[in-house]
Parts: structure tokens; C-alpha cells; sequence
């Protein structure tokens, strides 16, 4: 095979590189802020829940998380817990910030937030506090700004493949008079 059948086949399997327009940036951006201010929101009292010494207190995700380990007496699932409820928001960050081309920071933008409002609503806690519900509110707006992002991504690949389709002929066959 010579270069230019190679560069030829490098051109026809790689994939085409779609642009992200200032839309679909902008609202990536904010969708990104709110996982922020989700994981922020885990440093603030979270749920209610018993602890070791009997008493019932607000706990923080990352008091479960290393309250739990140092104590290891049976907090297994609040650890779990607390580890789940952080990495979720981590893992729509990561998705949101880095898939600038595809649309499957949309579906992660919608899984994760169910996921996580699922656990704070019916996870191990008595109560939720403050930081729960803040979180809870950054993911609604995530979930709903996904749905719209996937939307805007959905609208301008319409956009370019009729412009693609309006610079081809309709028809080829000749009229003639």
C-alpha cells in the first residue's frame, strides 16, 4: 500500500470531529458548576443518622465515609453509602468536562442524578438536611439541563445534515423540452 492509500483509509475510518457550538458549550459548562456545587454540598450536614456512641446526629458524606472506617464496627453500609454519594457527582463531572463530541454525557447527566436522589430519599438516613437538599436541588436542574442539552445536540445535527442535504441535487434526471 502506498501513503496516499493509507492517508485515504485514516480519512474514511476516522470518525468525523463535530464541533461543540457556544450553546451546547455553555450549557455543558453549567451543567459541570452544578456537579461542583453537588460535591460542595457533601461537605455540609447531610443525613441523620445514628451513631456509634447511640445518639442520633446530622452526619456529612465524608464523615460517613471516614468516621466509618475508623470505627469499622458495622458501618460498612454508611461507608458504602458515603462513597456512593460522592463519586456519582464525580463521575457526571467527568462525563460533562470531557465528551465534547458525543451525546452520552446527556444520559449520565439524567442516570446520575436519579441515581443519587434515589439514594438520599430512601438510603440509611432518618432525616435529610441541608446539604442533601441543596445537592438535591443541583440535581434536578442537572438532570433538566441535560435533557436540554441533548435537545440543542439533537436540533444541530438536524441543522447540519439539512444543510448537507440542501447542497445536494434533489433529483438527477434531465427535463427536457
Amino acid at each position: 500500500m502506498s501513503k496516499r492509500e493509507i492517508r485515504e483509509i485514516r480519512k474514511i475510518s476516522k470518525p468525523e470531529d463535530v464541533l461543540e457550538s457556544r450553546r451546547t458549550k455553555r450549557i455543558r459548562l453549567a451543567v459541570c458548576v452544578f456537579y461542583i456545587i453537588a460535591m460542595v454540598c457533601c461537605a455540609f450536614p447531610f443525613v441523620q443518622m445514628k451513631a456509634p456512641d447511640g445518639s442520633i446526629q446530622f452526619f456529612t458524606v465524608f464523615n460517613m465515609i471516614f468516621d466509618g472506617m475508623r470505627l469499622g464496627d458495622g458501618t460498612a453500609g454508611a461507608v458504602v453509602y458515603g462513597i456512593v454519594l460522592f463519586v456519582l457527582p464525580l463521575i457526571g463531572f467527568l462525563f460533562e468536562s470531557f465528551d465534547k463530541t458525543r451525546a452520552f454525557k446527556c444520559l449520565t447527566g439524567i442516570l446520575c442524578p436519579m441515581i443519587s436522589v434515589a439514594l438520599i430519599c430512601f438510603g440509611p438516613g432518618r432525616a435529610f438536611s441541608l446539604g442533601a437538599l441543596f445537592s438535591m436541588i443541583c440535581y434536578f436542574l442537572i438532570a433538566f439541563m441535560s435533557v436540554y442539552l441533548f435537545l440543542v445536540i439533537q436540533e444541530e445535527k438536524r441543522g447540519s445534515t439539512k444543510i448537507n442535504n440542501e447542497s445536494k441535487p434533489k433529483h438527477d434526471f434531465k427535463i427536457d423540452k
